[in-house]
Protein backbone atom coordinates (compact mmCIF):
# COMPACT_ATOMS: atom_id res chain seq x y z
CA UNK A 1 0.00 0.00 0.00
CA UNK A 2 2.83 2.48 0.90
CA UNK A 3 4.58 1.79 -2.03
CA UNK A 4 1.35 1.97 -4.36
CA UNK A 5 0.40 5.35 -3.08
CA UNK A 6 3.81 6.65 -3.58
CA UNK A 7 4.41 5.72 -7.02
CA UNK A 8 1.18 6.83 -8.30
CA UNK A 9 0.21 9.65 -5.81
CA UNK A 10 3.01 10.82 -4.61
CA UNK A 11 2.15 10.03 -1.38
CA UNK A 12 3.97 8.30 1.71
CA UNK A 13 1.77 6.87 4.15
CA UNK A 14 2.76 8.64 7.72
CA UNK A 15 0.92 9.19 11.40
CA UNK A 16 0.45 13.14 9.79
CA UNK A 17 -1.74 11.81 6.81
CA UNK A 18 -5.59 12.56 7.04
CA UNK A 19 -7.89 10.43 5.59
CA UNK A 20 -9.98 13.30 3.94
CA UNK A 21 -6.87 15.13 2.32
CA UNK A 22 -5.75 11.79 1.04
CA UNK A 23 -8.61 11.16 -0.45
CA UNK A 24 -8.84 14.63 -2.07
CA UNK A 25 -5.07 13.64 -3.84
CA UNK A 26 -6.46 10.13 -4.84
CA UNK A 27 -9.18 11.09 -6.55
CA UNK A 28 -7.89 14.28 -8.26
CA UNK A 29 -5.92 11.43 -10.34
CA UNK A 30 -7.16 8.22 -11.02
CA UNK A 31 -10.65 6.92 -12.70
CA UNK A 32 -12.83 5.01 -10.20
CA UNK A 33 -11.75 1.26 -9.52
CA UNK A 34 -14.06 -1.59 -9.92
CA UNK A 35 -12.65 -3.20 -6.67
CA UNK A 36 -9.98 -2.65 -4.62
CA UNK A 37 -9.22 -5.72 -2.50
CA UNK A 38 -7.14 -5.55 1.31
CA UNK A 39 -5.36 -8.37 2.88
CA UNK A 40 -4.11 -7.91 6.28
CA UNK A 41 -6.07 -4.78 6.68
CA UNK A 42 -5.54 -4.67 10.10
CA UNK A 43 -2.06 -3.18 9.90
CA UNK A 44 -2.60 -0.12 7.78
CA UNK A 45 -3.73 3.44 9.40
CA UNK A 46 -7.13 4.63 9.29
CA UNK A 47 -6.65 7.23 6.85
CA UNK A 48 -6.77 4.36 3.98
CA UNK A 49 -9.88 3.90 5.04
CA UNK A 50 -11.69 6.87 4.73
CA UNK A 51 -9.55 7.78 1.64
CA UNK A 52 -9.93 4.52 -0.76
CA UNK A 53 -13.83 3.95 -0.54
CA UNK A 54 -14.56 7.07 -2.71
CA UNK A 55 -12.57 6.11 -5.40
CA UNK A 56 -13.59 2.18 -5.59
CA UNK A 57 -17.41 0.71 -6.47
CA UNK A 58 -16.23 -1.93 -4.27
CA UNK A 59 -13.63 -3.01 -1.84
CA UNK A 60 -13.04 -5.91 0.36
CA UNK A 61 -10.93 -5.66 3.54
CA UNK A 62 -9.65 -9.01 5.18
CA UNK A 63 -8.60 -8.00 8.87
CA UNK A 64 -7.51 -10.03 11.93
CA UNK A 65 -7.07 -7.69 14.95
CA UNK A 66 -5.15 -10.90 16.43
CA UNK A 67 -2.24 -10.30 13.90
CA UNK A 68 -1.78 -6.47 14.10
CA UNK A 69 2.07 -6.46 14.14
CA UNK A 70 2.18 -2.58 12.77
CA UNK A 71 1.81 -0.18 15.97
CA UNK A 72 0.21 2.15 12.70
CA UNK A 73 -2.54 -0.43 12.50
CA UNK A 74 -5.96 0.16 13.59
CA UNK A 75 -8.30 -3.09 14.82
CA UNK A 76 -11.18 -4.88 12.77
CA UNK A 77 -13.76 -3.25 14.68
CA UNK A 78 -12.59 0.59 13.38
CA UNK A 79 -11.73 -0.22 10.34
CA UNK A 80 -15.74 -1.59 10.12
CA UNK A 81 -16.86 1.79 11.45
CA UNK A 82 -15.30 3.88 9.42
CA UNK A 83 -16.37 1.80 6.53
CA UNK A 84 -20.06 2.03 7.84
CA UNK A 85 -19.80 5.59 8.27
CA UNK A 86 -19.49 6.24 4.57
CA UNK A 87 -20.86 2.88 2.54
CA UNK A 88 -23.44 0.60 3.00
CA UNK A 89 -21.37 -3.00 4.19
CA UNK A 90 -21.92 -6.14 4.64
CA UNK A 91 -19.55 -7.84 7.43
CA UNK A 92 -18.35 -11.54 7.30
CA UNK A 93 -16.52 -12.85 10.26
CA UNK A 94 -14.89 -16.08 9.38
CA UNK A 95 -14.88 -18.27 12.42
CA UNK A 96 -12.68 -21.48 11.07
CA UNK A 97 -9.15 -22.23 11.20
CA UNK A 98 -7.95 -24.30 8.20
CA UNK A 99 -4.25 -24.14 9.12
CA UNK A 100 -3.39 -25.40 12.48
CA UNK A 101 -3.65 -28.64 14.23
CA UNK A 102 -5.92 -27.72 17.46
CA UNK A 103 -2.78 -28.49 19.65
CA UNK A 104 -0.48 -25.88 17.62
CA UNK A 105 -3.75 -23.16 17.94
CA UNK A 106 -4.05 -24.02 21.49
CA UNK A 107 -0.44 -23.00 22.68
CA UNK A 108 -0.14 -20.14 20.33
CA UNK A 109 -3.35 -18.11 21.30
CA UNK A 110 -2.25 -18.19 24.89
CA UNK A 111 -0.28 -15.44 24.33
CA UNK A 112 -2.69 -13.74 23.73
CA UNK A 113 -4.95 -13.32 26.66
CA UNK A 114 -5.82 -10.34 26.25
CA UNK A 115 -7.82 -10.87 22.93
CA UNK A 116 -11.07 -12.39 22.80
CA UNK A 117 -11.04 -12.82 19.25
CA UNK A 118 -8.65 -15.39 19.33
CA UNK A 119 -10.49 -17.46 22.14
CA UNK A 120 -13.96 -17.92 20.16
CA UNK A 121 -15.79 -21.21 20.90
CA UNK A 122 -16.95 -21.64 16.98
CA UNK A 123 -13.21 -21.30 16.05
CA UNK A 124 -12.12 -24.14 18.74
CA UNK A 125 -15.06 -26.75 18.46
CA UNK A 126 -14.41 -26.76 14.98
CA UNK A 127 -10.83 -27.60 14.83
CA UNK A 128 -9.10 -30.97 14.55
CA UNK A 129 -8.21 -32.38 17.55
CA UNK A 130 -5.44 -35.00 17.76
CA UNK A 131 -5.03 -35.71 14.23
CA UNK A 132 -1.16 -35.53 14.45
CA UNK A 133 -1.50 -37.84 17.61
CA UNK A 134 0.95 -36.55 20.62
CA UNK A 135 3.49 -35.21 18.33
CA UNK A 136 1.00 -32.57 17.01
CA UNK A 137 2.29 -30.52 20.68
CA UNK A 138 3.84 -28.14 20.53
CA UNK A 139 7.48 -28.66 22.11
CA UNK A 140 9.63 -26.62 24.36
CA UNK A 141 13.28 -27.42 24.30
CA UNK A 142 15.96 -26.08 26.60
CA UNK A 143 19.38 -25.37 25.67
CA UNK A 144 22.62 -24.64 27.35
CA UNK A 145 23.94 -21.53 25.13
CA UNK A 146 23.96 -20.23 21.86
CA UNK A 147 26.16 -23.24 20.36
CA UNK A 148 23.96 -25.83 21.71
CA UNK A 149 20.87 -24.15 20.00
CA UNK A 150 22.57 -24.54 17.08
CA UNK A 151 23.12 -27.86 17.67
CA UNK A 152 19.21 -28.75 18.51
CA UNK A 153 18.21 -27.02 15.77
CA UNK A 154 20.04 -28.60 13.58
CA UNK A 155 18.53 -32.17 14.84
CA UNK A 156 14.89 -30.70 13.74
CA UNK A 157 16.01 -29.69 10.68
CA UNK A 158 17.64 -33.29 9.43
CA UNK A 159 14.57 -34.78 11.02
CA UNK A 160 12.70 -31.92 8.84
CA UNK A 161 14.52 -32.32 5.86
CA UNK A 162 11.68 -33.28 3.23
CA UNK A 163 9.08 -30.79 4.33
CA UNK A 164 9.04 -26.46 4.28
CA UNK A 165 10.46 -25.25 7.79
CA UNK A 166 10.62 -21.81 8.89
CA UNK A 167 13.03 -20.66 11.40
CA UNK A 168 11.50 -17.41 12.79
CA UNK A 169 12.99 -14.25 14.98
CA UNK A 170 12.12 -11.11 15.76
CA UNK A 171 15.13 -9.37 14.77
CA UNK A 172 16.73 -8.73 10.97
CA UNK A 173 19.89 -9.33 12.50
CA UNK A 174 18.99 -12.61 14.60
CA UNK A 175 18.00 -13.57 10.61
CA UNK A 176 21.48 -12.98 9.56
CA UNK A 177 23.20 -14.51 12.27
CA UNK A 178 21.01 -17.45 11.71
CA UNK A 179 21.01 -18.10 8.30
CA UNK A 180 24.81 -17.95 8.53
CA UNK A 181 24.97 -20.60 11.21
CA UNK A 182 22.76 -22.65 9.67
CA UNK A 183 24.52 -22.51 6.14
CA UNK A 184 27.89 -23.10 7.80
CA UNK A 185 26.34 -26.40 9.16
CA UNK A 186 25.72 -27.57 5.16
CA UNK A 187 22.17 -26.55 5.50
CA UNK A 188 20.50 -24.84 2.11
CA UNK A 189 18.24 -22.19 3.14
CA UNK A 190 16.96 -18.84 1.92
CA UNK A 191 16.79 -15.72 4.13
CA UNK A 192 13.98 -12.87 4.10
CA UNK A 193 13.64 -9.65 6.05
CA UNK A 194 12.68 -5.86 5.13
CA UNK A 195 16.59 -4.69 4.89
CA UNK A 196 17.55 -6.83 2.91
CA UNK A 197 18.18 -4.62 -1.08
CA UNK A 198 16.25 -5.45 -3.32
CA UNK A 199 19.06 -7.11 -5.21
CA UNK A 200 19.47 -10.12 -2.50
CA UNK A 201 15.24 -10.66 -2.05
CA UNK A 202 15.66 -11.40 -5.87
CA UNK A 203 18.54 -13.43 -5.52
CA UNK A 204 17.38 -15.84 -2.75
CA UNK A 205 13.93 -15.81 -4.19
CA UNK A 206 15.09 -17.33 -7.56
CA UNK A 207 16.82 -19.97 -5.13
CA UNK A 208 14.37 -20.50 -2.92
CA UNK A 209 14.66 -23.68 -0.36
CA UNK A 210 12.46 -25.83 1.79
CA UNK A 211 14.33 -23.78 4.83
CA UNK A 212 13.75 -20.17 5.30
CA UNK A 213 14.75 -18.19 8.18
CA UNK A 214 12.98 -15.05 8.29
CA UNK A 215 11.13 -12.87 10.78
CA UNK A 216 7.53 -12.85 12.60
CA UNK A 217 6.68 -9.81 10.39
CA UNK A 218 7.94 -11.36 7.08
CA UNK A 219 6.48 -15.06 7.86
CA UNK A 220 3.09 -13.14 8.21
CA UNK A 221 0.50 -14.97 5.58
CA UNK A 222 2.65 -18.14 4.98
CA UNK A 223 2.15 -21.51 6.73
CA UNK A 224 4.99 -24.21 6.90
CA UNK A 225 4.92 -27.66 8.09
CA UNK A 226 7.25 -27.28 10.58
CA UNK A 227 7.95 -23.90 12.62
CA UNK A 228 11.03 -23.25 14.52
CA UNK A 229 11.22 -20.33 17.00
CA UNK A 230 14.88 -20.31 19.04
CA UNK A 231 16.08 -17.83 21.39
CA UNK A 232 12.56 -17.73 23.04
CA UNK A 233 14.72 -16.75 26.14
CA UNK A 234 13.99 -13.31 24.47
CA UNK A 235 10.45 -13.10 23.99
CA UNK A 236 8.16 -10.04 25.05
CA UNK A 237 11.35 -8.68 26.19
CA UNK A 238 10.28 -5.27 24.89
CA UNK A 239 6.71 -5.10 25.24
CA UNK A 240 6.15 -2.12 23.10
CA UNK A 241 7.44 -3.55 19.75
CA UNK A 242 8.01 -7.80 20.83
CA UNK A 243 4.09 -7.96 20.96
CA UNK A 244 2.37 -11.17 22.16
CA UNK A 245 1.00 -10.84 18.23
CA UNK A 246 4.08 -11.50 16.64
CA UNK A 247 4.69 -14.75 18.60
CA UNK A 248 0.89 -15.95 17.87
CA UNK A 249 1.36 -15.09 14.01
CA UNK A 250 5.08 -17.13 14.58
CA UNK A 251 2.63 -20.12 16.10
CA UNK A 252 -0.12 -20.38 13.70
CA UNK A 253 2.40 -20.64 10.69
CA UNK A 254 3.12 -23.89 11.70
CA UNK A 255 0.27 -26.39 9.98
CA UNK A 256 1.62 -29.73 11.85
CA UNK A 257 4.71 -29.01 14.24
CA UNK A 258 5.88 -26.20 15.97
CA UNK A 259 9.31 -26.18 18.01
CA UNK A 260 10.56 -22.94 20.26
CA UNK A 261 13.63 -23.13 21.82
CA UNK A 262 14.95 -21.53 24.53
CA UNK A 263 18.49 -20.88 26.48
CA UNK A 264 17.95 -20.05 30.17
CA UNK A 265 18.11 -22.06 33.34
CA UNK A 266 14.69 -22.38 33.60
CA UNK A 267 11.98 -21.67 31.44
CA UNK A 268 11.41 -18.19 30.40
CA UNK A 269 8.69 -16.19 32.56
CA UNK A 270 6.20 -15.54 29.83
CA UNK A 271 5.72 -19.73 29.25
CA UNK A 272 5.76 -19.69 33.02
CA UNK A 273 1.39 -19.10 32.37
CA UNK A 274 1.32 -21.07 29.77
CA UNK A 275 -0.55 -24.70 30.48
CA UNK A 276 1.88 -27.36 31.04
CA UNK A 277 -0.71 -29.68 29.21
CA UNK A 278 -0.35 -27.71 26.09
CA UNK A 279 3.40 -28.36 25.44
CA UNK A 280 5.69 -31.31 25.95
CA UNK A 281 8.79 -29.88 27.65
CA UNK A 282 12.29 -31.53 27.32
CA UNK A 283 14.95 -29.68 29.34
CA UNK A 284 18.74 -29.63 28.86
CA UNK A 285 20.51 -32.95 29.45
CA UNK A 286 23.56 -32.62 31.95
CA UNK A 287 25.13 -35.80 30.42
CA UNK A 288 23.85 -35.50 26.64
CA UNK A 289 24.88 -32.58 24.07
CA UNK A 290 22.05 -32.81 21.56
CA UNK A 291 18.27 -33.67 21.38
CA UNK A 292 17.42 -35.73 19.05
CA UNK A 293 14.12 -34.74 17.46
CA UNK A 294 12.97 -38.23 16.60
CA UNK A 295 12.46 -38.76 20.81
CA UNK A 296 9.91 -35.88 20.81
Amino acid sequence: MHSWLLHNYSHWLDEKTSGPALREKIEKKTDRFDEILIDEGQDLPLCVYQALPGIAKRLSVGADTGQMLHSGGVSAEQIEEVLESQKQIMPIELQYNYRNYFEVYDFGRQFMEHAPSVHQSAILDNMPRGKGGTSSLPVMIQARDEDDTLEKLSNLLLDNENVNVAVLLYFTDQVDRWHKRIKDRGFASTKFHSKMSEYERELHAARMENIVVTTFKSAKGLEFQVVIMPEMQFAMGDPKFMTPEHYYVGCTRATEKLYLLYGTPALPAWAKSFRADSYVHIPNSPTAGTVQATSF
